[in-house]
């Protein structure tokens, strides 16, 4: 193995800490992304909804609120 293989594969030079940070803050910044795209998301729900009257309003919310506590398993 040349220095570069022993440096990147041998366990001996392995940090497991540093893996297990980089391995979270990866997973904080995927769910961070997944948070914006829901919050864009909703935004332009929200822009479709001001087209609407009172009652389609309404049944839009009691939709998408069952839609939401169907997929999450909520009772």
């Amino acid at each position: 193995m040349n220095n570069f293989e022993n440096q990147m594969f041998n366990p001996t030079y392995f940090n497991e800490s540093y893996y297990r940070q980089m391995q979270a803050q990866q997973y904080n910044a995927d769910q961070n992304e997944r948070v914006l795209k829901v919050v864009h998301s909703f935004s332009d729900m929200l822009e479709q909804v001001d087209g609407m009257d009172a009652e389609h309003q309404q049944q839009a919310f009691l939709t998408c609120l069952t839609i939401m506590a169907q997929r999450n398993g909520w009772r």
